[in-house]
């Protein structure tokens, strides 16, 4: 895959309004073992015509689900990467049960360490800039919870 510059950082929200947010494996390369809203997906010249079509494939290969409902929420500028970062919310018909099993069976299920849903309206109060474990507790759906403070992904400050 030749770079194209383009990058998509996606939300996912399921049908119940909770938020798919996950812990970033440390053999990946960007920020690892941090907790993130977002997933990145580069854009591919040779299959996406467009970055919303990197944004579906991300959805894809990393969550394992398809959301119906794709919305553009903003455009940026990486400083490090010079990249321009399309960021766009998922709607998914799916429930937060069905979400973790798509996870549980995504093809790149690996970059995540574990899965949590959020409610939409408790993400500001449960996400603070150093997670404790017993705040994030009730919403860990998948992998095991660590005994330590967490850090959040930049994009998630």
């Amino acid at each position: 895959m030749a770079p194209t510059g383009i990058s998509t950082h996606n939300v996912l929200v399921a049908e119940d309004d909770k938020v798919a947010v996950t812990l970033i494996n440390q053999r990946h390369g960007f920020s690892p073992e941090r907790l993130s809203l977002t997933f990145e997906k580069q854009m591919d010249p040779d299959v996406d015509i467009v970055p919303h079509n990197a944004a579906y494939r991300g959805f894809r290969s990393e969550l394992g689900s398809l959301p119906v409902n794709l919305r553009l929420i903003a455009v940026a500028a990486e400083k490090a990467t010079a990249y321009t970062s399309w960021c766009f919310v998922g709607k998914t018909p799916e429930t937060e049960q069905a979400v973790v099993e798509s996870w549980k069976n995504a093809k790149e299920r690996d970059e995540a360490l574990w899965l949590l849903m959020i409610p939409v309206q408790e993400i500001r109060h449960v996400l603070t800039e150093e997670v404790k474990p017993s705040t994030i507790r009730e919403f860990i759906r998948g992998g095991t919870l660590p005994d330590t403070t967490i850090n959040l992904h930049p994009t998630a400050l």
